[in-house]
């Protein structure tokens, strides 16, 4: 199956390819993106999976798999969408904007939250051993993943929402706070019929519990678990930068952003 062949590799974005053979990747790719594709589009850690989840629990009643929410809302590419979210055909994207792209949403999170998420989640991996400062350093010069740095990536996709009606944007702060209001603006921007019941219900059923134990029965993510790996999940919270950042750490974050006044308000 293709979906579980793409999820078996999803972690290898902290493994950042050269950068001719992404792009040739990303182009191959993107050509099999249809025109009328609703991205749901982030940085990694930016509360993706748990949007996804959500629009994916309002078309679907019963326990929720991760199978099934990752082949209704797939990566962008070979991947096809089942149909399974309404009347429209969602992906998922951690790329920045791009002339295939065309609607959608753009889920922005707090960068320093960003970086701690992915800090924690390599570390739950036994993907790095360095320091957090060490790691914020990648961080900020885009060397983490084949997906740049985190400020210029914030910024092209601000940029994008700012000149195009056709891109809604989301703060991850809003989707934890009140996720049955940001649903409804999702599911508005999609043009699909609202039920405030669906709504409570997909909430409910989309809990950061209830997704971890979907983690925890997928065939994607068993031998990680098996073998001593915390879930994939976190908890829903935020300022999780807090617990990681030291004073200097902050300056220099601020600092290395300056250059990129749009995310200013996301820090």
């Amino acid at each position: 199956m293709v979906v579980a062949n793409i999820q078996s590799i999803r972690f290898s974005f902290y493994k950042p390819p050269l950068s001719h053979i992404t792009n040739a990747y990303k182009g191959v790719r993107n050509a099999f993106v249809p025109r009328n594709a609703f991205l749901v589009s982030s940085f990694p850690k930016s509360g993706n999976t748990y949007l996804r989840f959500l629009i994916f629990a309002y078309f679907n009643s019963g326990i929720l798999e991760y199978s099934d929410m990752e082949q209704a809302i797939p990566y962008v590419g070979l991947n096809k969408a089942s149909r399974n979210t309404g009347t429209n055909d969602l992906y998922k994207t951690h790329e920045r904007p791009s002339r295939f792209y065309r609607r959608g949403i753009y889920l922005v999170r707090d960068g320093r939250s960003v970086v701690a998420s992915l800090y924690r989640a390599q570390l739950r991996r036994n993907l790095t051993q360095e320091s957090f400062r060490g790691f914020l350093e990648k961080f900020i010069s885009g060397s983490i993943s084949g997906y740049g740095a985190w400020h210029k990536h914030t910024q092209a996709w601000l940029r994008e929402v700012q000149q195009s009606g056709d891109w809604l944007l989301v703060r991850y702060d809003d989707l934890i706070e009140d996720p049955e209001y940001v649903l409804q603006r999702v599911l508005q921007h999609l043009g699909e019929t609202v039920s405030q019941s669906k709504i409570q219900s997909a909430v409910v059923r989309s809990s950061p519990e209830n997704i971890r134990n979907a983690e925890s029965r997928a065939p994607q993510f068993r031998k990680l678990l098996d073998e001593g790996s915390q879930p994939l999940v976190g908890g829903g919270v935020k300022r999780t930068w807090e617990q990681y950042f030291s004073e200097p750490d902050l300056e220099y974050f601020l600092s290395s952003i300056e250059s990129s006044p749009l995310v200013a308000e996301f820090t």
